[in-house]
C-alpha cells in the first residue's frame, strides 16, 4: 500500500493533501500499523484506515485541516481512538482495540 500511496501523491495535482497513518494499533483493530489513507482537497479519498466511525472522524478532521491557508506543524495531529469500550460497540464498532493515528497535512507546493 505504501508504494501505491507514494505514486498517488506523486501524480496529485492538488496544492495540499492530508495523510492519515495508523502509527500504533493494539488489540483487535480494523487495520495494522503503517496503514495509510489520503484525503484530497476535493474531498476524495485514496486507501482506507479501516472504515467506520474512526475513518469518518479522521476524514472530517482532514477536510477541516485542508481548509487552512498555511500548513504548519500545528495542523498535524496525533489522535487516539479506544474502540474497546461500550461506546464503540454502541456505534457499531466490532473490533475492540486501540488505535493511534497521525494526521498530517502535506503542502505539495513547497
Amino acid at each position: 500500500m505504501k508504494h501505491r500511496i507514494a505514486k498517488k501523491i506523486n501524480k496529485c495535482e492538488d496544492k495540499k493533501i492530508a495523510l492519515a497513518t495508523i502509527i500504533k494499533a493494539s488489540g483487535s483493530s480494523p487495520r495494522n500499523s503503517g496503514t495509510s489513507m489520503l484525503i484530497f482537497e476535493n474531498g476524495k479519498i485514496f486507501g482506507t484506515i479501516g472504515g467506520g466511525a474512526i475513518e469518518k472522524d479522521i476524514y472530517d478532521k482532514a477536510v477541516e485541516l485542508l481548509k487552512y491557508k498555511n500548513n504548519n506543524k500545528k495542523e498535524n495531529q496525533k489522535l487516539h481512538f479506544d474502540i474497546s469500550n461500550e461506546d464503540a460497540s454502541k456505534s457499531g464498532g466490532i473490533c475492540g482495540g486501540q488505535v493511534d493515528i497521525l494526521l498530517e497535512v502535506i503542502n505539495l507546493e513547497e
